[in-house]
């Protein structure tokens, strides 16, 4: 499989920025995951946390180190590589949790 197109930094949406609501999940995570893509995508991908991963991957680290959702290794790029192979080149990658479980 070969990689999709990695997600811009500027695609992200934050909501709100440095979120604090939840102190376990602050204390969790590194970054908050953000939704990302364009808001007029023809496809969305909504998941349920961003992925734990790790910073010595590359790219793809994960929701968790890279601020954005879908960006895991294995989750992110399968998820990405299907839509581009079914001609959605350009979707909206969402969580509904935006931080790493505590």
């Amino acid at each position: 499989m070969s990689d999709p197109a990695f997600p811009d930094a500027d695609d992200a949406y934050p909501v709100e920025p440095g979120c604090a609501r939840c102190p376990a999940l602050v204390e969790a995570r590194e970054h908050i995951a953000w939704g990302n893509g364009p808001l007029d995508a023809d496809v969305v991908a909504v998941g349920e946390a961003p992925g734990a991963g790790t910073p010595e991957e590359g790219l793809w680290k994960g929701g968790n180190w890279t601020g954005m959702a879908y960006t895991a290794r294995h989750s992110g790029r399968i998820v990405r590589e299907l839509f581009a192979d079914s001609g959605h080149d350009e979707g909206f990658y969402s969580i509904k949790g935006e931080c790493l479980g505590a």
